[in-house]
């Protein structure tokens, strides 16, 4: 028996948070179901025997999303020319280089020969399948189209990770900069300073203001540098538990979207994510109430994420989808309209895939408008740092050599 931690709504739309015991995520599913309740999160928190062993090795997976992606679409072939789930299961585990991901097959495909459906044993391993995966799989098991469900997580995972490369690529070059122009001012500040401030001390007088402020700063680096960089780690770690929090989490969402330029950057990115997992659960034939649920916890945004509740509870009382979103801050008039008459229509679900894509084009073009504006600016601050440092320390000798003559 398994111990699952649950959160759910009952008849009346309160919230329940408690625990209870199951042989499988499907058993708690169909206790709280009997129970009268409306799962919204279930997570197994201690196992047993051979679940407890797939539990504490998932915790150390190195199973990359792109080891996901490959093996997604090849069980979706395999299932496709007919090659039972065993089988299939069978034949990846043998073929998968990544070792950590083949024993995870190994662990499904014992779980399925035993009996189990196959989103159940998904479900053991969240750290390689998220609720996301699983809830589609297990959408694609009653419908009866499971190969078709496995090859749109497929492709939404690639479209999430060509994103993603996109942004890590356009970001790479203001990356280094920034480096660079740290590492140059702190090699001048601890190393090049130090060497003139003796010379300067030696000779006497009275140096330029600009040059007492440099050897100010360099000084304080050179002795308080360690004390300040614990201070800085020390808040890190203060700002991390702060995050783990809901009303951290949330201020800081709040704060992201705040921000000049980079504000309608992470704004786009939560509404494109919204769209992609929204429609594509839709798609698969999860229905519209744990759809927004599932949408709600994976959407990446805390701000977002209560709209949906809130857009949630609407569509709950008899409200559409368009009607639920409408007026809320976060969902722009545009896509509520779409929306509106994606239902008209009754493809709201390829409505939602093509809201996605339009904003992902949107991203893709702020990214690399915020690149082309960062880059000269590094460039800029950069030289005048470095151009100040140098020529603080010059204007001594130029006095020098004034006294001199």
């Amino acid at each position: 028996m398994v111990a699952f931690s649950y959160r759910a709504k009952n008849a009346e739309g309160a919230l329940v948070a408690d625990e209870l015991t199951a042989d499988s995520e499907a058993q708690a599913f169909e206790i709280l179901d009997r129970m009268g309740l409306f799962p919204l999160k279930v997570q197994a928190k201690r196992a047993s025997g051979g679940e407890g062993r797939a539990l504490l090795r998932q915790g150390f997976s190195r199973v990359r999303r792109d080891d996901v992606v490959a093996f997604s679409r090849q069980l979706a072939d395999l299932l496709k020319v007919g090659v039972t789930i065993n089988r299939a299961l069978g034949i990846l585990a043998s073929e998968t280089p990544n070792r950590e991901l083949a024993s995870v097959i190994t662990e499904l495909k014992a779980d399925v020969s035993s009996g189990s459906r196959i989103s159940e044993a998904l479900g053991k391993f969240p750290k390689v399948f998220s609720p996301l995966y699983v809830n589609m799989v297990r959408a694609g098991e009653t419908g009866g189209f499971l190969e078709d469900v496995l090859e749109r997580i497929a492709l939404f995972l690639e479209q999430e990770q060509e994103i993603r490369a996109r942004v890590k690529a356009a970001m790479a070059y203001p990356t280094l900069l920034t480096v660079l122009a740290t590492g140059a001012v702190i090699f001048l500040m601890v190393y090049f300073i130090p060497t003139f401030s003796q010379m300067f001390q030696d000779l006497g007088g009275t140096l330029p203001l600009p040059t007492r402020i440099v050897m100010a700063i360099s000084g304080f680096i050179r002795h308080y540098g360690l004390y300040l960089l614990g201070g800085l780690a020390g808040a890190g770690v203060l700002l991390a538990r702060g995050l783990r929090t809901e009303a951290g989490r949330l201020a800081f969402d709040r704060f992201r979207l705040r921000i000049p330029l980079l504000g309608t950057v992470f704004a786009r990115t939560a509404v494109s994510r919204f769209a992609r997992i929204l429609g594509t659960l839709l798609r698969s034939g999860v229905s519209i109430l744990q759809a927004m649920d599932i949408t709600r916890e994976a959407v990446g945004n805390k701000v977002f994420s209560e709209e949906i509740r809130q857009a949630n509870n609407a569509v709950k009382e008899g409200a559409t989808l368009a009607d639920a979103m409408k007026g809320r801050r976060a969902f722009p008039d545009m896509v509520v309209g779409m929306i509106a008459v994606g239902e008209e229509s009754g493809n709201v679900d390829d409505v939602l895939v093509s809201i996605a894509e339009n904003y992902d084009k949107q991203i893709d073009r702020a990214v690399r408008t915020l690149v082309s504006l960062m880059e000269p600016l590094l460039l800029i601050v950069m030289g005048v740092l470095v151009g100040s440092i140098v020529i603080a320390m010059i204007l001594p000798i130029f006095e020098i050599q004034g006294m001199i003559k």
